[in-house]
């Protein structure tokens, strides 16, 4: 079986925090990680990425982006994507799009990390 390599994931946060003066202020991240090397099918693989500094109690995600790549995909071989904030429950399907942006975290804890689950 060919080694599937996922290379990395980039996600870059946006975030609203509401000062003490109710005016909006905005802010954003970027984390990048590699993958693991994909040796067998029907297994899942979990990468981590790290909120970065303190962000306020009260600040929210407004919209994530991403952007993975991999190594040819084994015969037969179906990729499966998850890009998750904080719990299994809250996730999206990124399999079908290597990099996109989307809203559906939007509320949500900026406090909170993101992770992606994939496997093939």
């Amino acid at each position: 079986m060919k080694k599937l390599n996922f290379l990395k994931l980039c996600a870059a946060l946006l975030f609203s925090a509401l000062s003490s003066v109710s005016y909006a202020s905005s802010a954003s991240y970027v984390d990048s990680s590699p993958g693991a090397a994909i040796y067998s099918p029907n297994t899942w693989y979990q990468t981590n990425f790290d909120v970065l500094g303190n962000p306020p109690s009260d600040s929210s995600v407004t919209s994530v982006s991403w952007q993975y790549a991999s190594r040819s995909i084994p015969p037969g071989g179906t990729w499966v994507a998850w890009l998750c904030h904080g719990t299994t429950s809250a996730c999206i399907n990124v399999s079908t799009l290597s990099s996109g942006s989307s809203e559906a975290f939007r509320g949500r804890s900026a406090a909170t990390k993101f992770f992606l689950i994939y496997g093939i």
